[in-house]
């Protein structure tokens, strides 16, 4: 039988700061959480990056690995809240209903649950989320000339 997380703050993981709270709550069709999600998450935050990206790539169904990917992604360099909000600015074409639901809640809490978007969504961002960040990089050092 699945197990009901009544607590999604028990895989939440905020890095002071940022302004950012992750908590990848995957859940199934019926709204529960699989049993040992709360170690998946943990174990899948202490593998290698490179190990993880390579999961993500090969497997787009692992939605918690992608979540936990974009995660690290994001506290490894730091990114606040409002430029990971720039940087979801690049979904704007995605027809997802689950995108503005996304963006609403962490724009207005800072909690980001990236589990809830389709595979194909989130594997566009586990994709092209470096692409987008060099280029905000770039765009940003070139207004400040």
């Amino acid at each position: 039988m699945p197990l009901l997380l009544t607590n999604p703050q028990n895989v939440a993981r905020s890095k002071g700061g940022l302004g950012l709270t992750f908590e990848p709550c995957a859940k199934d069709a019926n709204g529960e959480v699989p049993r040992g999600h709360a170690w998946f998450v943990s174990e899948a935050r202490s593998v290698k990056y490179d190990t993880l990206v390579d999961t993500c790539v090969a497997d787009p169904t692992l939605k918690t690995c992608a979540a936990v990917l974009i995660e690290r992604f994001c506290f490894d360099r730091s990114i606040p809240r409002g430029t990971f909000m720039q940087l979801l600015r690049n979904l704007q074409g995605d027809p997802a209903p689950e995108i503005a639901a996304l963006y609403d809640r962490c724009n207005g809490t800072g909690y980001v649950d990236l589990t809830t978007l389709p595979e194909p969504t989130l594997q566009r961002i586990v994709l092209d989320l470096p692409t987008w960040y060099d280029a905000f990089l770039l765009q940003a050092r070139l207004g400040k000339k």
